[in-house]
């Protein structure tokens, strides 16, 4: 709910620093990696949470967790290729064809580590160390404000300021999820 409150607070931000066209484009995008991330992580968050609270056994445990996480990572890794092999044809979806590339192979590389990310952070909330889930959703929501504020008002890079944004945020928030995994 905390990071929804964010996301909502963070929307008059983008408003005020996107072009209309930017707004779609920053939208579109959104929208691809709503849709993309459930594709990628096949629904082996929620396999994986019901194993872990049925069976115990920390040993089971841990293996039925680096399963699933190999398997959202073979997934990734496979939807990835797909956005390379089709760049062009979701470039005409996507940005109609005239905005700036960069910002699909931003989307592609993000509907790839978004599940990851994700799946390793909800590792955190299946073992019950809800604060660190917590500190991960919010440091992920603020870290993307803040560089977002700074690559679009200050650098004025427009709708690949934010979603490189999302993409730093979304890389430090897998490495924070893996640190707090060991």
């Amino acid at each position: 709910a905390v990071n929804q409150a964010l996301r909502f607070l963070f929307l008059p931000i983008v408003l005020r620093t996107l072009a209309p066209a930017e707004l779609g484009v920053f939208d579109s995008s959104r929208m691809l990696l709503l849709i993309a991330a459930p594709l990628v992580a096949l629904g082996m968050e929620s396999a994986v949470a019901i194993l872990i609270n049925e069976r115990g056994g920390r040993e089971q445990m841990a293996r039925w967790m680096s399963t699933g996480l190999a398997a959202v990572c073979i997934s990734a890794v496979f939807f990835g290729i797909l956005g390379i092999l089709f760049n062009r044809w979701l470039y005409q979806i996507l940005l109609g064809g005239a905005g700036d590339i960069r910002v699909l192979w931003l989307v592609i590389v993000l509907t790839v580590l978004t599940p990851i990310a994700e799946y390793c952070r909800n590792l955190l909330k299946w073992q019950f160390r809800r604060a660190a889930y917590v500190v991960l959703l919010l440091g992920e929501a603020l870290l993307t404000l803040g560089i977002g504020i700074i690559l679009v008002s200050v650098l004025h890079l427009g709708v690949f300021g934010w979603v490189l944004a999302v993409l730093v945020a979304s890389v430090a928030h897998l490495l924070g999820a893996v640190w707090a995994n060991r």
